[in-house]
């Protein structure tokens, strides 16, 4: 996926590629349930902050090994 391709160019693949490609796969599976809900209702929000948790989350491994 882009995600990966960049990283592996830009040689910041500290996190191995599988685990990397799930938070990618979980993220982009919460926006796609957040998509099918209307914006506002509390589906909407808890998959929309799901999705930002998981972001974080990889976000933090991935600063750990700089």
């Amino acid at each position: 996926t882009l995600l990966v391709d960049y990283l592996m160019q830009e040689n910041m693949m500290s996190i191995s590629t599988n685990e990397l490609k799930l938070y990618e796969k979980r993220i982009d599976n919460c926006f796609a349930a957040r998509d099918m809900c209307n914006e506002g209702t509390w589906a909407f929000d808890f998959w929309q902050r799901t999705a930002m948790t998981l972001l974080r989350t990889l976000n933090r491994k991935m600063n750990e090994y700089k």
